[in-house]
């Protein structure tokens, strides 16, 4: 009986690789979350740290604050837009991983089921030549016997 081949090895490998190109998609797009994540953290902590003038002050010194303050939200807005556009590219390069993960699930499954089958095969023949050499052992040893009793 032939050795076990995949039929469609080839392709599930091709389909492994895209799965695992699709992982490293995911996790670079993970890490672009974490990295935005940490931005929106320093723009607000920043944000927050802009001292109001006290007591006494001048009209230069509040707008000079309030400049401040307006370049420092924007920069926190822009932060939360590239959050968002992380998060967005992190869900789709999620969905392409679990489409490729699930298509080699298949052929994964198929390959299973095929040995499976193959190796049943491959134990009912070699049992049957057991099965053969020991019926075979079993008529010489009778005939065996049979001529020694003449």
């Amino acid at each position: 009986m032939k050795a076990y081949s995949f039929r469609l090895a080839g392709i599930a490998r091709v389909r492994q690789l895209q799965e695992g190109i699709a992982a490293q998609e995911l996790a670079a797009a993970s890490h672009q979350v974490m990295r935005a994540k940490r931005g929106v953290a320093r723009a607000t902590e920043l944000l927050e740290q802009l001292a109001i003038p006290e007591g006494s002050t001048s009209v230069q010194d509040v707008h000079w604050t309030q400049d401040q303050a307006d370049r420092m939200g924007a920069s926190r807005r822009a932060h939360m837009v590239a959050l968002e556009a992380a998060e967005v590219q992190r869900a789709q390069a999620r969905d392409r991983w679990l489409a490729s993960r699930r298509r080699c699930a298949v052929l994964e499954r198929l390959d299973d089921r095929r040995r499976g089958e193959w190796q049943t095969e491959f134990d009912r023949t070699e049992a049957k030549e057991l099965d053969d050499i020991a019926s075979g052992r079993a008529l010489v040893r009778r005939a065996l016997a049979a001529g020694g009793e003449r």
